[in-house]
């Protein structure tokens, strides 16, 4: 599906995602607090093998992509629309570089 800003958004399953991690690729990680009034996010690279727990208390994991770049939006709340995200729990997010 393509969201309105000409990324495309694939809600995928947990287990489809986290076989992304299982590569050696280098990759960047940020945690965001999705209740917070801030949104500053830093981002910190890593091996994809290493943010396996990432993963561990996520509820809803979507894909987003374009010309430019993977990513993967992990959150720890459930959400029923991938378009209008309730912003509950956090956010982890995982780009790649394609």
């Amino acid at each position: 599906m393509r969201g309105h800003d000409d990324m495309i958004y694939v809600k995928m399953t947990i287990e489809e995602a986290a076989k992304i991690c299982g590569k050696n690729a280098n990759v960047l990680v940020a945690v965001q607090d999705m209740e917070k009034d801030y949104c500053d996010v830093v981002f910190e690279k890593r091996k994809g093998n290493d943010c396996l727990e990432m993963f561990e208390d996520a509820q809803t994991v979507v894909k987003a992509f374009d010309d430019f770049i993977k990513q993967y939006n992990i959150y720890t709340v459930k959400q029923d629309d991938i378009f209008n995200i309730a912003p509950r729990g956090k956010r982890k997010i995982i780009l790649l570089r394609e």
